[in-house]
């Protein structure tokens, strides 16, 4: 159609994008709003803000893992760039 591709939408095929824009979207939105939802009922949707806790740090364990992933692969690219230089 035409249509650029917001920020938020791109590059989600790399696993470390994804990750940073899952934490971001749920910690700015999704968790504000389960732990009002906790807070009005009496503590009734505590299971509900515990599992986003839960999930927050998966994510972040992601991440990590994700960024780790793309050092190693950078620095395999560049030691090898370097290889053909000296060629």
């Amino acid at each position: 159609m035409g249509i650029p591709i917001t920020p938020y939408f791109k590059d989600l095929d790399k696993p470390h994008v994804m990750a940073k824009q899952e934490i971001a979207f749920v910690s700015f939105m999704i968790k504000p709003l389960w732990e009002t939802f906790n807070q009005f009922s009496g503590e009734g949707m505590k299971i509900a803000v515990d599992n986003i806790d839960k999930n927050l740090k998966e994510w972040n364990v992601l991440l990590e893992n994700a960024l780790k992933k793309k050092a190693l692969e950078e620095q395999a690219a560049t030691a090898e760039n370097t290889e053909k230089k000296k060629e």
